[in-house]
């Protein structure tokens, strides 16, 4: 794990970050925004419908394309990738080799998969992670 300055300018080449984004909230949103400006370049993998619900035992509440279609209207200039539906095959390292994976404050599970890897990454500060949690709304 890299140790992340919130005041200090870091610009990595590219990011990736993992999310379902269910209901794009102003969690994500600042997530996303804090993950693309110390990145010329954010890649975002968005979970699989079927992945969800193997994970959080319930299906998202929008399909995978509406999902897709919410953070192409907030950011055209993301780069966009469903997720992978075979867990640890990690398609968006050889699709988009980055210099750097940014997770949300919930994300230890992934973070644990990055370690084993060599994968670097840094966890970014949680915008109100008691009002703006996915599962509270």
């Amino acid at each position: 794990m890299i140790n992340d300055d919130k005041n200090k300018k870091l610009n990595y080449s590219q990011g990736v970050v993992f999310g379902v984004f269910d209901d794009l909230h102003p969690g994500h949103e600042y997530f996303l925004r804090e993950a693309e400006k110390r990145c010329d370049k954010l890649v975002v993998c968005i979970t699989q419908s079927e992945i969800v619900e193997l994970f959080k035992k319930h299906p998202p509440k929008y399909s995978l394309d509406e999902r897709i279609s919410k953070i192409k209207e907030y950011n055209q200039d993301f780069v966009i990738m469903p997720g992978d539906l075979i867990l640890g095959e990690w398609s968006v390292f050889k699709k988009y080799p980055s210099s750097i994976v940014f997770l949300g404050h919930d994300q230890q599970r992934i973070s644990e998969e990055l370690k084993k890897m060599d994968i670097p990454f840094i966890f970014l500060e949680a915008h109100h992670p008691e009002k703006y949690k996915s599962s509270l709304l």
